[in-house]
């Protein structure tokens, strides 16, 4: 008779369990995808613009391309303003931008 208790005890634990795990998955979102690929361009533009031996021209080529993927980024996440993550993202784009357009302005060819 003791037995019975103590399975379902068990069961309801692991039942718990189980839905607690599914319950703190993010939902999924293909914006995020597209807004870590468009941070991936960010990333390798300021990379070459670090490269030594990049001539102005290349450097201000190089903010605009950072400047307009800080626009998706920041477009996509104007989709969802409750999304943190994407919130987040955009921000950090758009310093990129502003660092890359002050290396541009600042630029001696």
């Amino acid at each position: 008779m003791i037995r019975v208790p103590i399975i379902l005890t068990l069961l309801m634990a692991i039942a718990c369990g189980s839905a607690q795990k599914t319950a703190v998955l993010p939902d999924f979102d293909p914006r995020h995808g597209r807004i870590l690929e468009l941070e991936e361009t960010i990333h390798v533009s300021t990379e070459q613009m670090s490269a030594g031996g990049t001539v102005c021209l290349d450097v201000c080529r190089l903010a605009d391309d950072i400047c307009r993927s800080q626009d998706d980024i920041c477009r996509l996440a104007a989709e969802t303003p409750e999304d943190a993550w994407a919130q987040a993202r955009c921000e950090q784009a758009q310093s990129s931008c502003r660092d890359a357009r002050a290396r541009c302005l600042g630029c001696k060819q």
